[in-house]
C-alpha cells in the first residue's frame, strides 16, 4: 500500500510539474544591448528603430507576426515624438540568480540628454515582441532622440537602479 501511495504521489508531482509554466529566461547579452547588474536584478538596455505597437486584440484579429504587443501602460505623447528621429527605448528586468524575466515591474525610466541638459521621464509601456513572446517582455516606449546627442538613461525599480550611457545614432 505504501508503495502504491508513493508511486501515486510521484505521478501527481510529475503531472503538476509538466503543467507548471517554465521560467522564461531573458536579459541575454546581444549586439547593441547594454547589461547592468544590481544586487537582485539584471537590467538590460537597448535603443533601436521605432517599433509598431499593437494592442493584444489587434494581434489576434489580424494575425500579426511583427511589431510589439502592448500589454499595459501608455504610448508616448506628441511631446516626446518631436525633435529628432524616433527610436524605441527598452529596458528588460530579470531576476539576477535565475535570469527569469520580471513581468510585474513598474519601473521609472528617466532619459537625460546630456548634450542639452534636458531630462524626461519616459511613460512606461509594458510590451513584448509579437514573435518572441515573454522572453522579450520589456518596459519602455518610443521617443525622439536627436542624432549625435549623448544620453544617460536611468531605470529604477524596487530601490535598485541602473544607468546606461549612449549616443543617438544617425
Amino acid at each position: 500500500m505504501g508503495l502504491v501511495c508513493a508511486l501515486g504521489a510521484a505521478l501527481l508531482a510529475s503531472t503538476n510539474a509538466a503543467r507548471a509554466r517554465p521560467a522564461v529566461s531573458g536579459c541575454k547579452v546581444e549586439a547593441g544591448k547594454q547589461i547592468a547588474l544590481t544586487r537582485h536584478f539584471v537590467f538590460a538596455f537597448r535603443v533601436g528603430r521605432i517599433e509598431n505597437m499593437y494592442m493584444p486584440y489587434q494581434v489576434r484579429t489580424n494575425h500579426l507576426r511583427r511589431g510589439e504587443v502592448m500589454l499595459r501602460g501608455q504610448m508616448s505623447g506628441p511631446e516626446l515624438l518631436s525633435g529628432g528621429p524616433i527610436r524605441h527605448l527598452e529596458i528588460q528586468i530579470c531576476d539576477r540568480p535565475t535570469r527569469e524575466v520580471v513581468t510585474n515591474a513598474n519601473p521609472k525610466i528617466v532619459v537625460k540628454d546630456t548634450t542639452t541638459g534636458k531630462a524626461t521621464r519616459l511613460p512606461v509601456a509594458v510590451m513584448e515582441d509579437i514573435s518572441l513572446g515573454r522572453a522579450d517582455l520589456h518596459y519602455g516606449n518610443n521617443i525622439a532622440l536627436p542624432t549625435g546627442h549623448h544620453f544617460r538613461v536611468t531605470a529604477s525599480w524596487q530601490q535598485e537602479s541602473a544607468t546606461f550611457a549612449f549616443t543617438a545614432p544617425p
